[in-house]
C-alpha cells in the first residue's frame, strides 16, 4: 500500500470500499500480527494519505496470500511514522466514537477500511 500509494479492497466488501471518495482522509492502521509478533507487537496508526481516485474495479485483482482484492483506488501518501511507530490504537479507543463498546473495539478493525463519525479524526 505505502510502495505503490494504491489501496485494494476484498470483494466481500464492495459496499464499505465505495463509501471512499476521492479526497477523502485515510490513515493508515497495522495490526498487532503485522510484523508476525502479536505478543509484542502492538496495532498503531502509523500515517496518513488521501484518496486520490475513486474506488473502482481493478483491472487485475490484487492478491495477498489467501485474500483476493477486486477493487481499490490511488492514494497520496502524506506522512508516515517510523518503523514499529506511530500512535497505538488501544490508546484512543475511550476517546473515539467509532467504537462504542471499549471491551470489543478491535473487533471492529478486523476489515479492510473503517468509516470515523465526525470529531474521531481529531483524536489521531
Amino acid at each position: 500500500m505505502v510502495t505503490e500509494q494504491r489501496m485494494a479492497f476484498p470483494a466481500g466488501r464492495s459496499k464499505a470500499a465505495r463509501a471512499l471518495e476521492e479526497g477523502d482522509e485515510v490513515f493508515l492502521y497495522t495490526t498487532r500480527g503485522c510484523f508476525r509478533n502479536p505478543t509484542r507487537d502492538l496495532g498503531r496508526v502509523i500515517g496518513r494519505a488521501l484518496a486520490a481516485s475513486s474506488v473502482r474495479v481493478l483491472d487485475e485483482p490484487v492478491v495477498f496470500g489467501e485474500r483476493t482484492s477486486t477493487e481499490g483506488c490511488r492514494l497520496e501518501v502524506s506522512g508516515l511514522a517510523g518503523f514499529r511507530e506511530g500512535l497505538v490504537l488501544r490508546d484512543l479507543v475511550p476517546q473515539l466514537s467509532v467504537f462504542p463498546d471499549t471491551a470489543t473495539w478491535n473487533v471492529r478493525t478486523r476489515r479492510a477500511s473503517l468509516t470515523l463519525p465526525p470529531g474521531d479524526d481529531s483524536a489521531a
